[in-house]
């Protein structure tokens, strides 16, 4: 559950920060990104989508028991379910292509170093320039 909420939390996150205007909004915008991408890598993510898929399955199935229910239903909703699992377990791994993004692969690099990315080397390099 704490993987699905922070997903959602970054997801959010990537929408507000959409609109880059300045500095500031392009370093959160691409904090953020590699966050989903962290989340994103972990393996389990797409094993625990799996598994609520076919939990999802094992409930509709039980609804065939009750009387009286649209039944036409239940197998629509099994069939949807089904062919969700089945392009889950064929589709790239998720987030694939952001990672071979070479942009987005530089801007992780900058962020994973302390200090990667101030804007104080261009700030020192001008003070310099001027004595």
């Amino acid at each position: 559950m704490r993987t699905w909420l922070r997903i959602e939390f970054l997801l959010k996150q990537l929408s507000a920060s959409q609109n880059i205007v300045d500095h500031l909004g392009a370093l959160t915008f691409f904090r953020n990104a590699a966050d989903l991408l962290d989340v994103f890598e972990r393996g389990e993510l797409r094993t625990e989508i799996f598994k609520e898929l076919e939990r999802q399955q094992q409930k509709l199935q039980s609804w065939f028991k009750v009387p009286s229910v649209d039944t036409a239903t239940i197998d629509a909703r099994l069939a949807d379910l089904k062919t969700r699992g089945a392009a889950l377990m064929v589709a790239p791994r998720m987030g694939q292509l952001l990672h071979e993004d070479r942009l987005i692969a530089l801007v992780r690099q900058r962020l994973s170093i302390p200090g990667g990315c101030c804007s104080f080397r261009s700030a020192d390099a001008a003070y310099l320039a001027s004595y």
